[in-house]
């Protein structure tokens, strides 16, 4: 082959041979680029399915809260169906003193109540004597007769004094109770009672370990504990048999813990009240940890000084709470402790231990308005004083512990030790510590 040749041969190949680098190597871009788009469209769909994954756990976790719920609600009821059978029915109950006819307490009480309706943001309504009648269900939906359903009321029933009641949507939390417990702070004002009415049923308070009851009358101020209930309260905008019981049974079982809470106390009060009658249960300790169970029956309830369960509420809220089975626990005074005043706003927890030195928390305010907790202890030694002080003098030199347990707190001859420095971090730079071996601090 002639030398010009080959070389014009060569360099067309050279050139032929860059091309095809050049083609291959986008094409390899292409696929590149659409290895990324699927690898993001993979990504996409693991997303969705982790998204759809979260849904169906959260709509487990909402289907089990039903069914817990839906659980506890049928067992009340059926624990409030034989409880109804054995609970002793009486005309008066033995812990409230006998109303005399037309007492004017009651009539005090009366215009009260009336006269909270006559400013904002209640309306003075119509005086109708309406009752309020549950709608029927359809045949073959478990439809229920009321308990009590009265024909006619005297006075003002709560189905004039809450319009809504007769519109469709009527709820008991947003409707019923925002009415009720206005009408009975402004009996207990009229009867000068010396309790505090703490709404139970929007709060956490007297959460556990049973369900909380819907308003709850208390002993003393902001202290919402069971030690402290003076009686229970719940709402029912129906009173179905299935209603009634549930409610029965649920008023039984918070009177039971609070006789359980309580050392001395030998019965306690629930009052249910539906949207046409007003019933008053007691359960007291009988032989052998069974309890007695007294109930004055549903009794028809409106605004009126003749209306027997308006006659029974003002009886109830006059009467001394130490009448109605409360006993005074022995609460610590700490209104005031050295400089500083306190005022409480909830005692979250009561100390257990054996010999009184238990220790007490309670939630409370300053006087500077800052919130706070507080701890009292009621150890006779001084240990618990030596504890605190060598937390804080550790503290003092920039010092945390960061394993504050009762395993590294020691007792020898009556003073208190803290030991243990093994995970103490400076606090001021955030360092590990080069400590001697654990000793007093």
């Amino acid at each position: 082959m002639p030398m010009l040749y080959w070389l014009k041969w060569s360099q067309g190949k050279v050139l032929h041979d860059a091309d095809l680098v050049r083609r291959v190597d986008e094409a390899e871009a292409r696929i590149a680029e659409q290895h990324i788009q699927q690898n993001e469209a993979e990504a996409r769909i693991a997303e969705q399915r982790i998204q759809q994954n979260e849904a169906k756990a959260r709509i487990a976790k909402l289907s089990i809260q039903q069914n817990r719920g839906s659980q506890t609600t049928q067992t009340a009821q059926k624990l409030g169906s034989v409880w109804m059978k054995q609970a002793h029915k009486v005309m008066q109950l033995s812990c409230l003193p006998p109303m005399a006819e037309g007492a004017s307490i009651v009539k005090t009480a009366c215009a009260a109540v009336l006269g909270e309706f006559q400013t904002a943001p209640y309306t003075m309504p119509d005086l109708t004597g309406r009752v309020f009648a549950s709608k029927k269900r359809k045949r073959g939906e478990n439809a229920e007769s009321d308990v009590y359903a009265p024909n006619h009321l005297s006075g003002a029933t709560l189905a004039d004094l809450i319009p809504m009641s007769m519109e469709v949507g009527f709820k008991e939390e947003e409707h019923m109770q925002p009415v009720l417990i206005p009408i009975i702070k402004a009996a207990m004002d009229s009867v000068q009672c010396d309790c505090y009415l703490i709404d139970t049923h929007s709060s956490n308070q007297l959460d556990d370990p049973i369900s909380r009851p819907d308003c709850t009358l208390i002993a003393a101020g902001h202290m919402a504990m069971w030690t402290q209930v003076v009686s229970v309260w719940e709402f029912k905008i129906g009173s179905s048999k299935t209603e009634t019981e549930t409610m029965f049974g649920q008023q039984v079982e918070r009177c039971q813990y609070v006789l359980d809470a309580c050392d001395g106390r030998q019965f306690a009060v629930a009052v249910d009240l539906t949207m046409n009658s007003l019933e008053v249960i007691t359960v007291a300790h009988q032989d052998y940890e069974d309890f007695k169970l007294s109930t004055t029956g549903p009794q028809p309830f409106s605004i009126c000084d003749n209306s027997p369960g308006f006659q029974l509420l003002v009886n109830l809220l006059s009467t001394n709470k130490t009448d109605l089975g409360f006993v005074t626990s022995d609460l610590p005074d700490i209104s005031q402790l050295e400089d500083h005043q306190f005022t409480v706003q909830l005692l979250l927890k009561k100390g257990t231990a054996q010999l009184g030195s238990g220790s007490w928390v309670f939630s409370v305010l300053l006087e500077s308005g800052t919130h706070a907790i507080l701890k009292l202890n009621n150890s006779p030694n001084e240990a618990v004083y030596d504890v605190a002080g060598g937390i804080s003098n550790a503290a003092k030199r920039d010092i945390a512990n960061r394993d504050i347990t009762l395993n590294n707190f020691g007792q020898l001859e009556g003073r208190g030790y803290l030991y243990d420095f093994s995970a103490a971090k400076g606090m001021a730079i955030g360092k590990d510590l080069d400590l001697p071996p654990p000793s007093l601090v």
